[in-house]
């Protein structure tokens, strides 16, 4: 599979481009959520 991709440079530079933005907009996804509860948790004085 690597030879493959040695061929065809420019696939794997849009297949490493695809991933890191993949990467990219799937932390900012799942850590947007988080961030928002750790916060309320950490400013609230119940307890």
């Amino acid at each position: 599979m690597l030879k493959q991709f040695g061929r065809m440079k420019r696939t794997r530079n849009w297949l490493i481009v695809a991933f890191a933005l993949f990467m990219g907009l799937s932390l900012i996804l799942f850590y947007a959520p988080s961030r928002n509860t750790t916060a309320t948790a950490a400013t609230s004085t119940e307890v």
